[in-house]
Order: C-alpha cells, then sequence, then structure tokens
C-alpha cells in the first residue's frame, strides 16, 4: 500500500481545530511525521484484512476490524454511533447503508 503525507495545512487546521491552545509552528512537522506513521500503519492493517479476505477492494468490513482490535468500537460503542458522533448526515450515509424502507420513511418528513 503506498500513502503519501497529508498536506500541512489541513493538519494544521486540524491540530487547531482540536486544540484549545496555541501551537508552535515548529511543532507542525513532528505532528505531520507521526500522522503520516499513523496512517501508513492504518493503510498496511486494512491491506493485510483485505488480503485475508481475499479481496481486492478494502471495504467498510475490514475498517470496523481495524477499529475493533485497536478498541475504538465495542459492544458499547458501536461503528455506527461512532459515525453519528463525528462525521456529518452526507458522509455518514456514503458509510452506512441504509434499508430501503428506512430512507423512505425519513425521507417523508415530519407531518
Amino acid at each position: 500500500v503506498q500513502t503519501c503525507a497529508l498536506p500541512i495545512s489541513l493538519v494544521k487546521k486540524l491540530v487547531t481545530a482540536n486544540c484549545g491552545r496555541r501551537i508552535g509552528k515548529e511543532i507542525f512537522p513532528v505532528i505531520n511525521s507521526i500522522t503520516s506513521e499513523f496512517f501508513e500503519t492504518v493503510a498496511d492493517r486494512l491491506d493485510d484484512y483485505c488480503h485475508l479476505g481475499k479481496r481486492d477492494t478494502i471495504d467498510i468490513s475490514d475498517v470496523e476490524l481495524l477499529m475493533k482490535r485497536q478498541r475504538i468500537i465495542n459492544k458499547k460503542q458501536s461503528f455506527e454511533d461512532l459515525a453519528r458522533e463525528n462525521l456529518n448526515k452526507q458522509q455518514i450515509e456514503s458509510l452506512i447503508r441504509v434499508p430501503e424502507w428506512k430512507a423512505h420513511i425519513n425521507d417523508m418528513g415530519n407531518y
């Protein structure tokens, strides 16, 4: 799996949005390096799970397995719960398949 570093501007935006303190500009290259290593490891694990599943494409089950093994999700905190807490509606819908009958009910709105 080939990965690349995140743009430093994105790293700055993410860090400043999630940190309540000022951050010295000399710290961002360090954060960027650590972030790159993290995503390389994640990509390697997802590739491993995909290979073990005898597939050519990483799918959501690989992501869920990785998150379970990293103890990000569990019996009390599901993948769907985590997605709802951190993503917008469009992002959630792209990850979580909504049964067709539920989608039609949601489209009807409140009366």
